[in-house]
């Protein structure tokens, strides 16, 4: 199966034009997208993403959960779009980011409640600490992944 170039929409591997938006496909312009717009293993096997904005979009979501470190309602703005636009991502790497961003944000939000609820012990104080320490570190390694165009990994967490 092979995406439209402009519009992404899914077509046979054999179309002329899109089915969707009526542009016109050649070899050379499919190529071009899925290398701009694809992950590439060992295998030379790509997913595409199925337009450019999908891959702005989870940029966003990534720098709205790391807002959250200092704002508190930044977060929830990017989980509601995470669960929005979930289904959109099905099917290409960027799947993996939408499930790392949504993993993220309830452990995050977890951890900040046990820390706020033990504030008042100075082990609540260094849970907080913690959560925000860890909540960088996995914005930051979703941001460096997503730079790199590739799908998040579940080494940790």
């Amino acid at each position: 199966m092979i995406y439209c170039p402009k519009c992404g929409a899914p077509l046979n591997d054999d179309a002329c034009f899109c089915t969707k938006c009526g542009e016109k496909i050649t070899k050379t312009e499919l190529s071009n997208d899925l290398k701009e717009n694809s992950y590439s293993d060992s295998s030379d096997s790509y997913i595409p993403v199925r337009n450019s904005s999908d891959k702005n979009l989870t940029l966003l979501v990534y720098v709205l959960h790391l807002l959250g470190v200092f704002f508190f309602i930044t977060p929830f703005a990017a989980i509601i779009i995470n669960y929005i636009k979930r289904d959109d991502m099905s099917g290409t790497w960027l799947e993996s980011h939408f499930a790392w961003q949504i993993k993220t944000f309830w452990i995050g939000l977890l951890l900040g409640v046990v820390g706020a609820i033990t504030s008042f012990f100075i082990i609540g104080l260094f849970i907080l600490i913690l959560d925000g320490i860890w909540l960088l570190y996995r914005n930051i390694k979703g941001i460096l992944s997503l730079n790199e165009n590739k799908p998040m990994d579940y080494t940790f967490f």
